[in-house]
């Protein structure tokens, strides 16, 4: 939600990663201060291991409060693998924490879509990339998990006799083991209470869908599951875009990652689309994707677009991106967009940005087409819902990114078929 701007006890500090260039990362931290600024240092972490990359694929900024000797870091991941930042382990998207001097318990932590936020003798750990939240408050220890948090969690450390584990302030079954650790068992996006905890040195999620996965499918132990190798690697076939109908609905499979993001042009997360996997309209199959009309004010009408980044190289290649669309409304304005990820440059849009097509209220093939420079490593899909006057709800299905300059017939994507075996 967007932050107050009467409230006083409403303070956010927030981590911007603007651009990611040959030789630079730039990163802005906003200080909403209403009196006297509040920050006495800002400094940047240095970043070091994961993929090779000049600079290294990753971002670190740590933040002194007036008055604190508290560590405040946040910390971003552009590539694979392990990185360190100062004295801060991360294997995962994002990470946040407020960290003392020495070895002592952080106030709180934050990883987000990752496996592993260490520093010191301290860690938050997953069996799978799930987003953890844990933190001090007075006696209590708090550990709120995300939407891929379902499963058992394991806290190590310094225990009293009689540990207590509560949700919304039911209690909850716990298994306590010499004083040294308690496990419980965690359903996503909750929040549980626990008292008796003196000092916790280590917590470890083990995802639920992924011991599953790996108990009905052995091989997966050491190949990775089906579904989620496909996202990683380009797909088989001639449709490059995964889950590219929409027939794989992540709303009721715990199991899958859905490889499809949306946004719109505003930073705050209250103005993002309410988007939806739609099962009363869809071109073919069971599924559409949603994007609903919302309105700013009178009969001007937010953005929002669908995203992926596809797992295939697009370096000295011509794609074809298509898509069917219709609207509630005539006229609905669309674009898509093609673009690249250059290692040296950052976004590559040049010549990816179609002319807006107008959409009605019957289904219409839309495509686009672009040749990607020498440098491209990796490629990205858009189908956007302009800003406007007016317009309706927009609804997408299958999908298409294909080599070459025409767009032929759909054809469903590896993904899904791993997905729906």
């Amino acid at each position: 939600d967007s932050p107050s701007n009467t409230d006083r006890d409403d303070d956010v500090q927030a981590l911007v990663a603007r651009r990611w260039a040959k030789g630079t990362v730039f990163a802005a931290v906003w200080q909403p201060c209403r009196d006297e600024p509040f920050l006495s240092r800002i400094s940047a972490l240095p970043v070091t291991g994961g993929e090779e990359a000049d600079p290294p694929g990753g971002v670190g900024v740590e933040v002194i409060r007036e008055g604190s000797e508290a560590s405040e870091c946040f910390l971003a991941s552009y590539t694979p693998g392990v990185k360190k930042y100062g004295a801060i382990e991360l294997d995962g998207k994002m990470a946040a924490g407020c960290w003392g001097k020495g070895e002592g318990e952080p106030a709180c932590v934050s990883l987000v879509k990752g496996v592993l936020l260490r520093r010191g003798s301290h860690s938050v750990e997953a069996s799978a990339p799930a987003s953890i939240h844990v933190e001090r408050s007075g006696d209590r220890l708090l550990v709120r998990t995300g939407e891929d948090g379902v499963g058992r969690v394991v806290i190590e450390g310094r225990l009293s006799d009689e540990v207590g584990v509560t949700r919304d302030g039911e209690a909850v079954e716990v298994e306590l083991e010499k004083r040294e650790s308690v496990t419980f068992q965690a359903a996503a996006q909750a929040c549980y209470a626990l008292s008796g905890v003196r000092e916790w040195r280590r917590v470890r999620l083990a995802c639920e869908a992924v011991a599953a996965r790996l108990e009905d499918n052995p091989d997966d132990a050491q190949g990775g599951s089906p579904v989620r190798e496909a996202v990683d690697r380009p797909l088989r076939g001639k449709n490059k875009a995964a889950n590219a109908g929409f027939e794989v609905n992540p709303a009721t499979r715990d199991d899958v990652e859905d490889p499809w993001d949306c946004w719109n042009s505003y930073y705050w997360a209250k103005y993002r689309p309410a988007w939806r996997y739609d099962a009363d309209v869809a071109h073919s199959g069971k599924y559409s994707l949603r994007i609903p009309r919302e309105s700013w004010a009178n009969e001007a009408t937010r953005d929002g677009w669908i995203e992926q980044k596809v797992a295939s190289p697009g370096a000295n290649r011509t794609c074809t991106l298509s898509a069917w669309v219709k609207s509630s409304l005539d006229p609905t304005r669309v674009r898509l967009c093609i673009y690249g990820w250059d290692p040296e440059w950052g976004r590559d849009f040049e010549g990816g940005v179609s002319p807006l097509f107008e959409v009605g209220t019957e289904w219409r093939r839309i495509r686009w087409t672009r040749s990607f420079g020498p440098g491209i490593t990796d490629v990205h899909v858009m189908v956007k819902r302009e800003h406007q006057v007016l317009g309706g709800d927009l609804w997408i299905d299958d999908v298409q990114l294909e080599e070459g300059g025409e767009a032929t017939a759909f054809a469903p994507d590896a993904w899904t078929e791993a997905a729906l075996r």
